[in-house]
């Protein structure tokens, strides 16, 4: 399980921090909470509050959605925890076996 619990932690940080995700949901929540992005949508400081600077960081990130995860799994909630798990799984995956063509 604590494979799973890494993983999950390592796609929803991602998320948070980094992507647009679907919708462009991840970026209005990150605008919403004082992160400012470049041109291209990407992430590139933040306004000095306290919800930006969780957002800003993937290690500080990270540490609230694993206690989060945690939380879940201890309720023995484990479906969220497999989903972001195979996601991330098929991202690293690819990551390491993609070639440029």
């Amino acid at each position: 399980m604590t494979v799973l619990i890494i993983l999950a932690t390592w796609r929803l940080a991602n998320l948070l921090v980094y992507e647009e995700g679907p919708f462009s949901c991840f970026y209005h929540l990150r605008r919403l909470m004082g992160i400012i992005h470049d041109d291209d949508k990407d992430p590139m400081g933040d306004n000095g509050s306290f919800l930006a600077g969780l957002l800003s960081c993937f290690d500080c990130t990270s540490v609230w959605v694993s206690a989060v995860l945690v939380l879940i799994f201890s309720l023995n909630r484990t479906a969220p925890l497999l989903w972001l798990a195979g996601s991330a799984g098929a991202m690293i995956i690819e990551r390491v076996t993609w070639q440029e063509q």
